[in-house]
Order: structure tokens, then C-alpha cells, then sequence
């Protein structure tokens, strides 16, 4: 069996209790570990702003970076709501209900191919494919060309992308950022047909809704298409594979979700504190912050370590322990705020369908083996390869 990359945990647990707001120079960022300090931040845009990228100049050739920098992940105020306004409708879970059948349907035909699978990878044949036509659909844009972008998001998030940046690797990080420069240029021209398209073609899909907004320039389109693509499948394959890890692993609550659908519900929620799919998020400090005795100067970026606030005794009664009956309405795993994550409800929606179908047709699964990427000081979280058999 391949390691689980307890060192993050251990590294969290460290620094709450010796350095819980200290500045890294390697990374050259402020990071805070408590529950109490990441959640004051993320509740106080004003102060602790998304728009990191406006100041930024030490990598404008960073394409990746300077398209997201223009999309709402990264804007407040004003441009922040009305850039949110133009897709939020086709996040609500009344939208989602209505649109419930695409993931059953895709959900059942990843299970049928499964069947003819072996050996298979979990993340590869399920967890990946899995959102990624999810949405697809939602966006109007040919799924069939899975592989495509499967390659695309393994250049843009493999490792070091999923590491927090440090001086040792800068060269590695420079290389790595010239070939996803390519990838964001192939990524353009494919969209780019699309938006022609859509232009003409107006119909429920999510980038004719977009290609029809007068908010949205040409770039800032193509930005905006880039960050729900790449953020539509992240987090879902994150939480379905590390799901489908631990379950693997506890076969009390394998026995309850096949007893009681809404146990696997509850049994994602957790999985969404015990192991984030995005352990960080980062802020630019507006004004000078007093933290412990120390004074945090405006033009700072501050790291919020989502993953270490999901672990902190303070917050949650025995955090390292897996529980699923715990009270999961403080979990940060989605951010909290102005910025909680658009596509929380569409994710949790993919997840637990795609679960609760999977215990159906395979109850007695079983994991050999699994890889997580060999580094601490992680982006994204989850295993990167989930060999199984099906019994």
C-alpha cells in the first residue's frame, strides 16, 4: 500500500501550537494555522483582499496566473458580485435538481466501462472522468475529449504546481510554468471555437450564458471558461477519490451507506474536514494587522492553511479522528463568506451520486494501492492513484 501524507497533519499540529502566524522567506508569505484566525480572515474581505494579482509582478509570464488574477476568484467588492451574478444561477441547487439526470446518466455510464477495467485506477476511471463531463455538459463543450483534458490538468496542477512555491525549486517552477503556458495556449484555441459557436447559438449551456454577458470581454471570457473547467473538476475528484480511500478502509460505514443513503452524505462531509481538497487560499493584507504581537504590513499575501483550520482542537473535539456524526457546519473545506466556493453545491451533488452509485454496483471494493504526491506543504489534496479490485 502507498503512504498517506500524514507529515501535512503533523507539520499542521506543529505550527498551531509553536508559530500559528509566523512568515515563511522561503515562500516569502505570511501563513496562518488557526481556526479562529483563517476564518476572521476569510470573513474580512476588506482587509484581507482576493486580489492578489493586481500588485504582482514577479511572474508576468505566468499566463495561468494573470487569466485567473482576472476572474472572480480573485476580484472583491463591485467586480467581484457582478462577475459571481453572471453564473450563479446555474449553481443553485434548484438549477442542479433540475439537471440531476446529466450526472446520474454520467455517473452510470463511468460504472458501466468500469466493467471491462482491469487492473483500473479509481482517479483515473471514475473520480477524474467523473466532473470533468459533468462539466462539461454544464459548460456546452464536447466531453469526448476526456484524454485532452486530462492531460491539460495533469500539466497544470501535477507536481511542483501543487506545492507552495519555494526558492529550492524555483527553476523546476519556472520550467513547469513554461509548459503550462502551452497548455493555457492550446486550451485558448479549443475554447475559442466554442464561444464562435454560442455567439450564434444561444441555448441553458453555461458558456452561452457567458458569451451573451456584456461583463465579459474576449480575454476575460476565456479567463472565466479556464476557471470553471479547471475548478468544476478539482475539488470533486479530490473529495470522490479520497472518499472512496478512506471508506475502503471502514467498513462500518460502508455498511451504514448501503443501509442509509444519507450516511454517505455525512460520511463526505467529514472527508471534506478530515482531508480538504484545497488546503490553502491566499490574501493580500489592505491595512497593518496585529497579530500576536506582531504587526503584519499592507501589500503582504498571507497564506490561509484551510487544511489546518479543519484540524484544530480548538475548533473541532478530536479532530484526527474520523467521525462522521460530528457538527460539520464550521468546516472551512469551501472557503466561508463572500468568496465560498460557487460550484460547493454542484460538487457535493457529483460526489455523493457518484458514491452512493458506486456502492450499488461495487459494495465490496477494495483498494491495493494508492499514490499521493511525495510532498508536504500541499495545494490540493487526495490521492493521485487508487489501484482497485472489484470483488
Amino acid at each position: 500500500m502507498g503512504n498517506k501524507p500524514t507529515e501535512q497533519f503533523a507539520w499542521y499540529d506543529n505550527m498551531r501550537q509553536t508559530s500559528p502566524v509566523r512568515y515563511d522567506s522561503e515562500t516569502e508569505v505570511w501563513e496562518f494555522f488557526r481556526y479562529q484566525d483563517v476564518f476572521k480572515a476569510l470573513m474580512t474581505p476588506a482587509v484581507f483582499s482576493s486580489d492578489i494579482h493586481q500588485n504582482r509582478t514577479a511572474n508576468q509570464e505566468d499566463k495561468l496566473s494573470r487569466l485567473l488574477g482576472m476572474t472572480l476568484l480573485f476580484q472583491d467588492g463591485e467586480s467581484h458580485r457582478t462577475l459571481r451574478k453572471i453564473t450563479q444561477p446555474d449553481f443553485q441547487p434548484r438549477f442542479i435538481d433540475s439537471r440531476e439526470s446529466i450526472i446520474v446518466d454520467v455517473v452510470d455510464e463511468l460504472l458501466d466501462r468500469l466493467q471491462e477495467k482491469k487492473p483500473m485506477d479509481l482517479v483515473r476511471d471514475f473520480a477524474f472522468p467523473l466532473p470533468v463531463k459533468v462539466i462539461s455538459r454544464w459548460l456546452g463543450i464536447n466531453e469526448g475529449d476526456e484524454k485532452l483534458f486530462h492531460d491539460w490538468m495533469t500539466e497544470l496542477f501535477g507536481v511542483p504546481l501543487n506545492t507552495l512555491r519555494t526558492r529550492e525549486n524555483s527553476k523546476e517552477q519556472e520550467q513547469a510554468i513554461a509548459r503550462r503556458n502551452r497548455v493555457v495556449f492550446d486550451m485558448q484555441q479549443y475554447f475559442s471555437s466554442y464561444f464562435f459557436y454560442y455567439r450564434n447559438h444561444r441555448d441553458a449551456s453555461v458558456i452561452s450564458h457567458m458569451v451573451n454577458s456584456a461583463a465579459l470581454d474576449e480575454e476575460g471570457l476565456l479567463a472565466y471558461t479556464l476557471l470553471l473547467f479547471i475548478a468544476g473538476h478539482i475539488t470533486t475528484t479530490r473529495l470522490l477519490s479520497s472518499t472512496l480511500l478512506l471508506l475502503s478502509e471502514r467498513d462500518h460505514d460502508r455498511w451504514q451507506i448501503k443501509q442509509e443513503e444519507s450516511w454517505g452524505s455525512k460520511f463526505l462531509e467529514e472527508t471534506l474536514r478530515y482531508w480538504s481538497p484545497v488546503q490553502l487560499v491566499v490574501r493580500e493584507i489592505r491595512e497593518v494587522v496585529q497579530m500576536d504581537n506582531i504587526e503584519i504590513q499592507p501589500g503582504s499575501h498571507v497564506v490561509l492553511w484551510l487544511g489546518s483550520a479543519n484540524r484544530d482542537p480548538a475548533q473541532f473535539v478530536s479532530p484526527d479522528t474520523f467521525n462522521v456524526n460530528r457538527d460539520f457546519s464550521g468546516v472551512l473545506a469551501f472557503g466561508i463568506g463572500n468568496h465560498y466556493c460557487l460550484g460547493a453545491p454542484l460538487a457535493r451533488r457529483e460526489a455523493t451520486i457518484g458514491l452512493t452509485h458506486f456502492l450499488r454496483r461495487y459494495p465490496e471494493y477494495q483498494v491495493q494501492d494508492y499514490v499521493f504526491p511525495d510532498r508536504k506543504r500541499l495545494i490540493f489534496f487526495g490521492p493521485s492513484e487508487l489501484n482497485a479490485v472489484m470483488l
